[in-house]
């Protein structure tokens, strides 16, 4: 009890707010697969995410689709696969030419502990980790959202094609992340979940601003594949729904990936402890 709680204090340090990390390899490589199979993952998940987006994009051509929260949501679990798919290629090809641009801490000075006492003024981080660090984050807390969202008011299970894409398609995202969390090695830290609300701050406020200048549009929203919070024809009403859901969604999710990221510390530790 005491090990968790002097980890769950050192956890709220403030500078934790911060993008800082000692491995860089954390964020392109993956200590449960070979960097090939792990660049793979990343390429299908996206593709599989941007062809959804096209989808969308087709059989929805207005920019009313910018209103709706999934679509955001969506777009960013896309853009966390591609791009991190992009910097393990890159990783990849450095590895392969021996142009490692990396500096890492060898193993024998701070192990893969987390907790290290001086790894919160260490950074060896480029900015593209930082900016993947910021994706995850964003693209786990919002499919976390989409997916509550989706089984709490709109899920009505049709025996068809349609309506098994459908659910799929709200639960894959969430899945996707958290397997992509299984099998990567950089941390999940909780004061992250600002950045996931300052996204969530602006997506309201442009709710409000797109509602109050009265711009027509249709706020129970037809059918779709990727519905929005989306709650009664009453703005208001919509607009406070959805910044519950936002704030007390995120963390709910940033909270749950920080306990399945430390289980997945621990379940590494152990393996390295069995090894030796």
């Amino acid at each position: 009890m005491g090990v968790c709680c002097k980890a769950f204090c050192r956890e709220l340090d403030i500078r934790n707010l911060g993008l800082k990390f000692h491995d860089p390899k954390a964020f392109t490589d993956s200590p449960a697969l070979p960097l090939p199979a792990l660049i793979l993952f990343r390429v299908l998940a996206g593709g599989l995410w941007v062809n959804s987006l096209v989808f969308i994009a087709i059989h929805h051509p207005t920019f009313k689709v910018v209103l709706h929260f999934a679509y955001w949501s969506l777009f960013f679990v896309a853009l966390y696969f591609i791009f991190g798919a992009l910097i393990s290629i890159w990783r990849l090809i450095c590895k392969t030419t021996k142009r490692d641009e990396y500096h890492f801490v060898k193993q024998s000075d701070i192990g893969e502990r987390d907790d290290f006492s001086e790894l919160p003024r260490l950074n060896l981080l480029s900015w593209y980790h930082e900016v993947l660090w910021v994706l995850h984050t964003l693209a786990a807390d919002t499919s976390f959202v989409v997916l509550v969202a989706y089984f709490t008011f709109w899920f009505n299970h049709r025996v068809t094609y349609e309506g098994y894409m459908e659910m799929m398609q709200h639960i894959l995202p969430f899945v996707s992340m958290v397997f992509d969390l299984a099998i990567n090695g950089f941390p999940v830290r909780l004061y992250h979940v600002l950045y996931a609300n300052v996204f969530g701050f602006m997506y309201v406020v442009f709710s409000l601003i797109y509602i109050l200048l009265e711009v027509p549009a249709d706020l129970k929203g037809e059918p779709i594949v990727f519905p929005s919070l989306e709650f009664s024809n009453l703005p208001v009403m919509y607009t406070a729904w959805l910044s519950v859901f936002i704030v007390v969604g995120f963390f709910v999710s940033q909270t749950l990936f920080y306990i399945m990221y430390k289980i997945r510390t621990c379940l590494t530790s152990n393996d390295e402890e069995g090894k030796k």
